[in-house]
């Protein structure tokens, strides 16, 4: 089932000094099955927009339906949309609190009145599909870790909801590249295994455009357009939007400035295939 949003809107601080619009009439569909990115500088709005789609900030106007719960009624299901959504938030390991990493990916599972007997399970399962070993880590404090270890479990204590949408805030913050590929992999692994819809936040494009299957960029509350990475990569003025150039874009003007036109690859290991084999066309020889 999809997530549709229509004529959006929410204003922080209403009627005060402080009053200001977070989101200003978004419009968009979110279809069952896809990774959906979402991009914009700082104060676009993006958070808030995510914070809505497990019932955090409430509808304040316009209509939002996510996986069949309409939560523009006036008492949404909130316990049904949070056993189908799951949200994480930026540095996610910042919230971890219990004593064992096992209590505090049990914890998720518990609040939503999940069985004794079925939690175990859960927890030794979604430990398993973040990538750690439960018998060497259950019993451990989480703050005993390292930083990827941490995120993790904080992913797992996510996933042992078995939400149907996984939510994302800018989960390769803070880490350095390896880390940033290794949870990058993992979040494509658990699209295919546990949680088929997957919205990402980043300010990455190149990082996004490797995964999604649309980017939706956002300015001033707004979404401006939701396309395919191979469509927004010809789109100056979006991409002048987001603030980053991506990378294959930057690579492939340069080259075609010497006279090689290879277009606009969408990925950097695309754009490196092309010039390897333009090279090996050249008479050129493996290093």
């Amino acid at each position: 089932m999809s997530i549709v949003i229509k004529g959006l809107s929410y204003t922080y601080s209403k009627g005060t000094p402080f009053e200001k619009k977070a989101l200003d009439n978004v419009n968009l569909e979110v279809k069952e099955g896809e990774f959906l990115g979402i991009i914009g500088h700082t104060g676009s709005g993006k958070s808030t927009l995510i914070q809505h789609l497990n019932g955090l900030i409430p509808v304040e106007s316009g209509e939002l339906s996510v996986v069949g719960i309409d939560l523009t009624v006036k008492k949404p299901d909130y316990r049904a949309l949070r056993r189908k959504v799951g949200l994480v938030f930026q540095y996610p390991e910042y919230q971890l609190f219990a004593e064992t990493v096992k209590e505090d990916v049990a914890f998720g599972p518990k609040n939503l009145g999940i069985p004794e007997e079925e939690i175990d399970g859960r927890v030794r399962q979604a430990l398993h599909e973040v990538g750690l070993n439960y018998d060497e880590v259950a019993e451990k404090s989480p703050f005993d870790l390292s930083g990827g270890q941490k995120r993790r479990v904080a992913l797992a204590g996510v996933i042992a909801m078995r939400p149907e949408v996984l939510v994302l805030d800018e989960p390769t913050a803070g880490l350095d590249p390896l880390g940033k590929h290794d949870i990058l992999e993992l979040i494509k692994g658990l699209q295919r295994t546990c949680s088929p819809t997957v919205i990402m936040i980043s300010h990455n494009l190149d990082e996004i455009a490797d995964i999604a299957d649309r980017i939706a960029v956002m300015k001033d509350g707004r979404v401006l357009d939701c396309l395919a990475p191979a469509e927004l990569f010809e789109r100056e003025d979006l991409i002048r939007v987001t603030g980053a150039v991506p990378t294959s874009v930057k690579i492939a003007q340069m080259l075609k400035e010497k006279g090689v036109d290879f277009g606009t690859p969408v990925r950097k290991s695309v754009l490196a295939g092309l010039i390897l084999a333009k090279y090996r066309e050249k008479g050129g020889k493996d290093a």
